[in-house]
């Protein structure tokens, strides 16, 4: 949040100017214990934001500070005391966050907020703005607004929110969307297809996710027992299903060609086929570089399956999008 770093433990809140080699408590005015920690840390326009887990009523809900040091609670406006925060975001020099009750708007930078959406049964739990469409995370789906937030629709029920889930901005329009309760999705056509990515990544890694995280290029994902990474940001669409260090393909999304960087010294045999499970073009790569011509393919997902000819084994499926 600004320029540090911050964690929440039961133990405090704890902060570093140093990139994390030394950490200080942070946390006057903050009461914390095993069921209320802080969760999420933000900066907007100068004033610090701290997520804690539980609800106001008892001791947590939203805080925010001037100095990253001193925090005094931020719910004005906000339904009783009784509601659990979730992810924030900044749209349009708005403050926005989901509670499990509401979603909230603050125009004051944080000092009150007023409700835009509201349903005693619907947890909004993650919210995101991207390419000019709002998401929003709830219970029974996600959902989107296409006018700023002042009606909603339903995009897809089968990426349900949990009080862990939230959305990243990867590369090359490419959003993230996280839900303990569903898995790892991505979209590239602003949110009308989601691919699930979850790769290998355990039930036990999905039921127990703390959050995602893109960053240089690949995405980082906190589970149970570890991070995890799919290593290659946004060539790859699996955290777990990586390729060969010996091969590339490129680009993903892809329009008019996808190239092949084979250094595998193999012979490769391609097949890519579409979402039906049609077989749409096949090729057999000797080459280091090679490409494919898929300038009359119409857009949409495909798979590319791959075979080494000399070994006979195969190279893990990759997702692709043509856009």
């Amino acid at each position: 949040a600004g320029s540090y770093l911050y964690y929440g433990s039961k133990s405090g809140i704890h902060r570093s100017n140093d990139d994390g080699n030394t950490w200080a408590l942070s946390g006057t005015g903050i009461s914390v214990s095993a069921s209320n920690f802080g969760r999420f840390f933000y900066e907007f326009g100068g004033t610090y934001f701290c997520v804690m887990s539980s609800a106001a009523v008892n001791g947590g809900g939203l805080f925010k500070s001037s100095d990253g040091l001193s925090w005094s609670p931020a719910i004005t406006g906000m339904a009783g005391g009784g509601e659990t925060c979730y992810q924030m975001t900044k749209i349009n020099n708005k403050l926005y966050i989901g509670t499990n009750f509401d979603l909230y708007e603050s125009t004051d930078n944080g000092a009150s907020w007023s409700s835009i959406a509201t349903s005693g049964t619907k947890v909004y739990s993650g919210l995101a703005e991207h390419l000019g469409r709002w998401f929003v995370h709830t219970t029974f789906g996600m959902e989107y607004s296409d006018d700023g937030g002042v009606t909603w629709d339903t995009l897809t029920s089968a990426i349900k929110s949990s009080t862990y889930c939230g959305f990243e901005k990867g590369s090359n329009d490419t959003l993230y969307a996280y839900s303990a309760a569903s898995g790892i999705f991505y979209s590239v056509d602003t949110g009308n297809t989601w691919i699930d990515i979850k790769g290998d990544l355990s039930a036990n890694d999905i039921q127990f996710m703390q959050g995602a995280k893109f960053f240089n290029g690949a995405l980082y994902v906190a589970t149970i027992l570890a991070v995890k990474s799919n290593g290659s940001g946004s060539s790859s669409t699996s955290v777990s299903e990586n390729f060969d260090s010996g091969l590339s393909i490129y680009p993903n999304p892809f329009r008019d060609a996808l190239f092949i960087d084979n250094r595998l010294s193999h012979n490769l045999e391609l097949r890519l086929y579409n979402n039906q499970g049609i077989e749409v073009t096949k090729a057999t790569s000797n080459n280091q570089k090679y490409w494919l011509d898929t300038s009359r393919l119409a857009k949409g997902i495909y798979f590319l399956k791959i075979v080494d000819e000399t070994t006979k084994q195969p190279i893990p499926t990759q997702t692709l999008i043509n856009y």
